[in-house]
């Protein structure tokens, strides 16, 4: 199904109070207007986008390094490719958006919304999304080394094949409602909650089928041939 984003800013459903924030959107629409065919990078590192709903935009490519987007609304965007790296994402609503190849490396997204959201190959590791929901979520090949998902609603996500699987070396999934999630998954896992508890192999793949998640399936990644020369 085609999705119809917005480019304009009469889509703006309410802008961000931050002065400073609401300049580069607008800039970021006037390069739209001057060069409809081309789609401008929205250069908004560091800057605070608190109070903003910019649901239903097309805002791929983005540059929210270190940004503020703690509860904004970014409802059914497209957000694919985008750079939200070491941002503060806590309770920020993704629902329904596409962010494909997005990076979110060491991002704060504690209680983060992403029901029904495309991940796909999208860079979370070393993010915090501890009570975060991501209800119906699509995972796959999503890259998670170190991501702590304690107390996060992982019900019903989608984690990838055999081929395209998820990588979560590593991340926390102590508490964490993994009812109904299916896919594939590798490497060690740590399940516990205050204190570690890392298991990886049939353990680990016991412990999904006791927590309401038989089908989803533990590989182990092949160990990498030596690159010695010495005999």
């Amino acid at each position: 199904m085609t999705v119809d984003y917005k480019r304009s800013r009469e889509d703006v459903v309410t802008w961000p109070t931050d002065p400073r924030a609401r300049r580069a959107l607008e800039e970021w629409f006037i390069k739209l207007d001057a060069s409809p065919a081309v789609h401008p990078t929205l250069a908004a590192g560091e800057l605070d986008f608190s109070g903003a709903d910019l649901s239903g935009l097309d805002i791929g490519d983005a540059d929210w390094v270190s940004a503020t987007l703690s509860g904004v609304k970014l409802r059914s965007c497209y957000l694919g490719y985008a750079w939200i790296l070491d941002a503060n994402l806590t309770e920020t609503d993704f629902t329904g958006s596409v962010l494909r190849k997005a990076l979110l490396r060491g991002c704060n997204a504690r209680g983060a919304i992403l029901v029904g959201t495309q991940l796909h190959r999208a860079d979370l590791s070393g993010s915090d999304f501890r009570d975060a929901d991501l209800h119906d979520t699509d995972l796959s090949q999503a890259f998670m080394p170190g991501i702590d998902l304690r107390g996060a609603n992982l019900a019903d996500s989608f984690w990838g094949d055999t081929r395209y699987n998820a990588c979560i070396h590593e991340a926390r999934l102590g508490h964490a409602n993994v009812s109904g999630m299916r896919g594939v998954v590798d490497e060690s896992v740590d399940v516990g909650l205050d204190e570690p508890h890392v298991i990886d192999g049939e353990e680990l793949q016991q412990w999904f089928r006791d927590h309401g998640a038989p089908e989803v399936t533990v590989v182990t990644r092949p160990e990498r041939p030596s690159t010695s020369t010495t005999d």
